[in-house]
């Protein structure tokens, strides 16, 4: 018994409980804060970007490239196709760590979905989301990151101030980069 006690404690220890929405209710573009949608937390950045949207695809793809651009995923390497196993290192909580993600979607020009690998996986997975639309005079650039599984809220808790401002940053230096091309 007292072992079903400590575990109850434990997950009310690390209880998050964000903006809750309606699964059929997408994020409001100027929503960056995580909600949750359909049981999954999710963070969400929105850029226009006065690029086409093959050209954006084309840099968020050149995985090799990322150390030019991107002050969040500061290396990357690998194959883009879907199925394919690629290796990229984050800065977390200022230290760069080393993960692995399987491509789901490789769509040119309108999506570039990957997912995470690895033991942690069994207790939350990460989903990043990447959605090109075009717009007049370019494209609206979305990208979501979506955390699922039993421990996405001690996920959000331990990472989620470090993931946000990192997609933030990174969203913001696509778009730089991009209209300077």
């Amino acid at each position: 018994m007292t072992c079903i006690f400590t575990f109850a404690n434990f997950f009310r220890w690390f209880r998050h409980t964000p903006k809750v929405q309606a699964p059929d209710t997408p994020l409001l573009d100027t929503d960056t804060a995580p909600g949750i949608v359909a049981g999954v937390i999710v963070y969400r950045e929105v850029r226009d970007i006065s690029a086409t949207p093959e050209q954006v695809y084309d840099v968020l793809t050149d995985l090799d490239g990322y150390d030019q651009w991107n002050p969040w995923v500061v290396r990357a390497s690998g194959t883009v196709a879907a199925g394919s196993k690629v290796d990229v290192w984050p800065l977390l909580r200022g230290k760069e760590q080393h993960y692995r993600h399987r491509i789901l979607e490789a769509d040119r020009g309108r999506r570039f979905v990957w997912c995470d690998l690895g033991w942690f996986t069994l207790f939350a997975k990460g989903e990043r989301h990447r959605t090109l639309e075009p717009s007049d005079g370019g494209c609206r650039y979305t990208v979501e990151l979506r955390l699922n599984g039993i421990a996405k809220s001690t996920a959000d808790k331990q990472f989620g101030q470090s993931m946000r401002e990192g997609l933030a940053a990174e969203a913001d230096a696509l778009k730089t980069y991009c209209e300077q091309q």
